[in-house]
């Protein structure tokens, strides 16, 4: 495996996108893993690196994240899912470390750290660092999700269970208006779901609002759109533009963050039809 990246790497003279493109091809590692060991039956695959992979958003990204098909599902074992997780990274001659993550309600994470790799493989000369990778899992995730299975050819051949789009793009909006700190990737995922016209799924959407308040809430379009205007105008683009840019593909990106492009991508959102009750 080693052999792979370091050949996938070697073409590459920016440090920054060496880093990138190697925890990706390490996350398609880890991917390759949960699908052979079947754990795709349980979990589903979110978040910005899902889209990513699965859609190639032209953005890294730092963390991989899943979430329950079924919420609190007893069959599903998630210290089971990291001995398996680690055996395997072994078995590929890629030592691995982990740390926990502090649990936070219903997400289970950790830390996986990856010593040496960086060195090994020229992505870095810095003694001693290490290359992390986040992994959470939800279980409990709010109702309502849409599933669909992907065959992806990258390093290896894998597939995975993943949100669908109009479930992806509801879940961003949520954590989009409710994070509590500003994060240049989600500005920079709402560009893009607003250039590919992608619809929300509502019922998931609202599931996610009443986990996250506490109260039914049921918006409307228009609603909708002026709650994410009114959150675009609070932000402070420059730490946006910083937060963003060691993950953009092509720097050039960072002009279209403007509160202007925001506003346009967000007025084309539109609940999914078959998501309106």
């Amino acid at each position: 495996m080693k052999e792979i990246l370091i050949k996938r790497l070697a073409t590459i003279s920016s440090p920054g996108k060496k880093y990138n493109v190697l925890r990706e091809s390490l996350q398609h590692l880890i991917l390759k893993i949960l699908d052979d060991r079947g754990y795709f039956q349980h979990i589903v695959f979110i978040g910005g690196t899902a889209l990513r992979i699965l859609y190639d958003l032209r953005r890294f990204s730092e963390d991989m994240d899943f979430s329950l098909q079924q919420p609190q599902n007893p069959r599903f074992d998630f210290e089971k899912m990291l001995r398996d997780l680690l055996n395997d990274l072994e078995s590929y001659e890629i030592p691995v470390e982990t740390s926990t993550k502090k649990t936070v309600g219903a997400i289970k994470g950790l830390f996986l750290k990856f010593p040496d790799i960086l060195q090994e493989t020229k992505a870095s000369q810095r003694k001693g660092e290490k290359l992390h990778i986040k992994l959470e899992v939800d279980t409990n995730p709010p109702q309502h999700a849409g599933f669909e299975t992907q065959l992806l050819q990258k390093e290896f051949l894998f597939s995975v269970v993943h949100h669908d789009l109009s479930t992806l793009c509801a879940g961003k909006l949520a954590a989009f208006l409710f994070r509590q700190y500003t994060k240049g990737r989600d500005v920079y995922d709402l560009l893009w779901y607003g250039t590919r016209k992608a619809t929300v799924n509502r019922r998931f959407f609202e599931s996610g609002l009443f986990q996250a308040t506490g109260r039914m809430i049921s918006w409307s379009e228009q609603e909708l759109v002026k709650k994410l205007e009114e959150k675009i105008q609070a932000l402070k683009m420059s730490d946006v533009t910083r937060d963003a840019a060691p993950f953009l593909d092509d720097p050039q990106e960072e002009r279209f963050f403007t509160k202007a492009f925001l506003i346009q991508a967000v007025r084309g959102l539109r609940y999914a039809q078959s998501m309106q009750s």
